[in-house]
């Protein structure tokens, strides 16, 4: 199967650009057979010794996306490094969020390699200790990059809005996957639109790259990681007591992250990104969480 990014690191540009605050953008240039793809990161260095936050945005925003950035600030008022890669979904230098419309050929497979690398970029910082926090799918793809992973620095995950992204009653349409199935199988490559998450049949995607996200990240892949993670891992899970997407994947949902070994804190009342007055009650749970996270490897 063909994929965007490079199975190799072989080139790496750095570009430091101030940015409003704090913020700087940091890049990563990957190159595979001489076709290069430039990924972008804001960075917020922080004191020396203390532990590196990496904090990864929901399905297809950026790291400037409101509960991103808030979350950003708070780990960086605490003295801590943050990094908030945007993952480049195949669009070099991406800076603007995608579109349903968007063309899709981007993997699951390709989000992890970028992970990947911008681990790898911390541990070359000095940094021997990484808290990973998400946000709705981020939160997903930081588990699914734990749980594969087990030789890195990461001791702790602060997982948002946690939710399937396929599966049960989440747009996704079985048809659909059987024909994207058949179509690869086929070794028909060509994009399609497709029913996926708040897609209402306008994902257009290739049948690999839609693939990869449904086939994976379902309930039961979740509680498996959660359970492989949380064995050697803390692992803390903030969910919006309002969020909609109960509805859809169930309420016995927090019960079953509960049973896999994973903290869950419920702020009544928020939706999934956390907006008005809870976003407050959001940042003072992160707060403590961090704290208690780097106290715990002092």
């Amino acid at each position: 199967m063909r994929a965007c990014l490079p199975g190799w690191l072989t080139g790496l540009v750095l570009c430091l650009v101030l940015l409003p605050a704090s913020a700087r953008t940091v890049t990563l240039t990957l190159e595979r057979n001489g076709h290069p793809l430039t990924l972008s990161a804001d960075y917020r260095p922080g004191e020396t010794g203390r532990p590196a936050v990496l904090i990864l945005h929901g399905f297809l925003t950026t790291n400037r996306f409101s509960t991103v950035r808030a979350m950003s600030e708070t780990a960086e008022e605490r003295g801590l490094t943050v990094l908030a890669p945007n993952l480049s979904y195949c669009y070099t230098h991406r800076r603007a969020p995608l579109q349903c419309t968007s063309l899709h050929r981007h993997t699951l497979q390709g989000d992890l390699q970028e992970l990947d690398h911008w681990i790898d970029w911390l541990k070359k910082q000095g940094h021997r200790q990484v808290i990973l926090v998400g946000h709705s799918s981020g939160s997903t793809l930081l588990l699914a990059w734990t749980a594969s992973r087990t030789q890195t620095p990461v001791h702790g995950l602060i997982l948002t809005s946690l939710f399937p992204l396929s599966g049960g009653r989440l747009g996704t349409r079985s048809e659909e996957i059987s024909l994207a199935r058949s179509l690869l199988k086929s070794g028909n490559p060509l994009p399609k639109k497709w029913h996926f998450l708040y897609c209402r049949g306008n994902y257009l995607a290739t049948p690999e790259s839609f693939l990869s996200y449904v086939e994976a990240l379902d309930r039961a892949h979740i509680l498996q990681w959660l359970k492989s993670v949380s064995q050697r891992l803390p692992v803390e899970i903030i969910m919006g007591g309002a969020d909609r997407r109960y509805a859809k994947a169930g309420r016995d949902l927090l019960d079953a992250y509960r049973q896999q070994g994973a903290r869950v804190i419920v702020i009544e009342g928020a939706s999934h990104f956390f907006d008005g007055e809870h976003e407050f009650e959001l940042q003072d749970h992160l707060d403590r969480l961090l704290n208690e996270l780097e106290k715990e490897h002092q």
